[in-house]
């Protein structure tokens, strides 16, 4: 297919998000070893970043 790059999403603060950590870090790994550039994006929009109803993802902007 001739791709130049891979991306990936992590949303941080949800259930997956540490096994999704990993599986970008191993596809990431493989993709720079093959000269790939890399994107990741990363959100944070989930109950986790609610405190005393506050939403605390703009903070972390």
């Amino acid at each position: 297919m001739g791709a130049v790059a891979v991306d990936a999403t992590v949303y941080f603060g949800s259930k997956e998000s540490d096994r999704q950590i990993v599986e970008v870090a191993k596809a990431f790994e493989e993709a720079h070893n093959a000269g790939m550039a890399i994107i990741l994006w990363c959100y944070s929009r989930n109950d986790a970043f609610i405190k005393d109803s506050i939403l605390l993802q703009y903070s972390c902007r």
